[in-house]
């Protein structure tokens, strides 16, 4: 994921991981879930994989807009 945002991506990136509560360990529902091996699929590590490429993680839709305008004014 690394080499392939900072290779193609010149402009900001803004992202959501949609299904957070169904992504606690013993559940597997929605796509957040839906690749896990060990604990390298499970939401925290998927935020902290786009963070470390620099994408924007909104944590709520309710302030998405909020994040949007913070990232791209």
């Amino acid at each position: 994921m690394e080499a392939a945002k900072k290779a193609n991506m010149t402009k900001p990136v803004v992202g959501f991981i949609a299904g957070l509560t169904s992504s606690s360990p013993g559940r597997r529902m929605g796509h957040a879930s839906a690749i896990i091996s060990g604990n390298s699929g499970m939401v925290d590590a998927k935020r902290v994989a786009m963070r470390s490429v620099g994408v924007h993680v909104c944590e709520s839709l309710g302030t998405l807009g909020e994040l949007y305008t913070d990232v791209f004014k």
